[in-house]
């Protein structure tokens, strides 16, 4: 087995490890999305002390647009988080994952000028007809808490995906017309000030601090929070592995594998779900089962021929 399919399975298995450790977060440690949105971006501001080796003036336009850009990214997480918190983790990832490429795919052919050929016309239907299925998935038993919770995820779930195509868009425009690690510096900067920035409304800073545990009566104990910490090192970690089986094997393929992931997602939502339902509780009904693992499929062969 060649290293970079190896690298790209572990990748894959701390993404959706990750994925599971932000629902169960917002769902029953932080009271809101904006404080784990808060918290991501703050902490992206880390990057800076590699500053010294890697920062260069840009020029204020191009400051500019660089931090720009990285402010999307809290809000693009505010919105998946919110939508965490209303549907199960597996539905919304796979959701959100298979829409982002629709939604890039679209962007850069208004924005870009960007032209594709039939077969990654094709792998976008693909990832539309999956994105559907996804949707018409019925849990059982039917209620109008779940149809309330469904309707309640899918429009930040759609919502976060159209920001991070953004997200993407401008970041590619940067990567190519400035250094790597300079913009990667000045992207992660935006990130952070963005994040600084959800202080600014009272009622915003109220409920960040409240849930941080200032003014909380409740307090988050230590185990929380080094749950907390361990769950951004292994999103990290496996963000950074991912591109480093991207710099040893074909990108394409390895994209493709996204559908990897998503398998870790269910397998890993059903184990929690049978064995410790407090911590994360999802529906795992053969036919649920047997339509996410169709969606699976479909989405990977688009994400595969959107590559090409």
């Amino acid at each position: 087995m060649p290293t970079w399919l190896i690298l790209t399975i572990v990748a894959y298995f701390l993404l959706a490890v990750a994925n599971l450790g932000d629902k169960f977060l917002i769902s029953k440690v932080l009271p809101s999305s904006k404080i784990y949105a808060f918290l991501i971006g703050l902490m992206s501001l880390v990057v800076f002390v590699a500053a010294p080796w890697g920062l260069m003036w840009p020029g204020w336009l191009w400051l500019i647009f660089n931090l720009a850009v990285g402010a999307l990214f809290p809000w693009a997480l505010l919105a998946m988080f919110t939508a965490l918190k209303h549907g199960d983790t597996s539905r919304i990832t796979i959701l959100i994952g298979s829409a982002i490429p629709i939604f890039t795919f679209l962007l850069s052919l208004l924005l870009l000028g960007a032209s594709y050929n039939f077969q990654q016309t094709l792998g976008l239907i693909l990832l539309i007809v999956g994105s559907l299925i996804i949707l018409a998935i019925k849990d059982q038993p039917k209620s109008k808490k779940i149809i309330n919770s469904i309707s309640k995820a899918l429009w930040p779930s759609l919502v976060s995906a159209i920001i991070f195509a953004f997200y993407f868009i401008g970041t590619k425009f940067v990567y190519e017309n400035q250094p790597f690690l300079s913009s990667y510096i000045w992207l992660a900067g935006g990130n952070g000030l963005m994040a600084l920035l959800f202080l600014v409304p009272t009622s915003w800073r109220q409920e960040i601090l409240s849930g941080l545990g200032y003014k909380s009566k409740k307090q988050q104990t230590t185990k929380q929070k080094f749950l907390l910490i361990i769950n951004q090192i292994l999103g990290g970690l496996g963000s950074l592995i991912q591109h480093y089986a991207i710099f040893f094997g074909p990108v394409a393929i390895i994209n493709a594998l996204q559908g990897v992931q998503y398998v870790f997602l269910i397998l890993g939502g059903w184990f929690l779900t049978i064995f410790f339902p407090k911590i994360i509780k999802e529906n795992i009904s053969r036919s649920v089962i047997i339509q996410k693992i169709i969606a699976i499929i479909v989405i990977a062969i688009g994400l595969y021929l959107t590559t090409q």
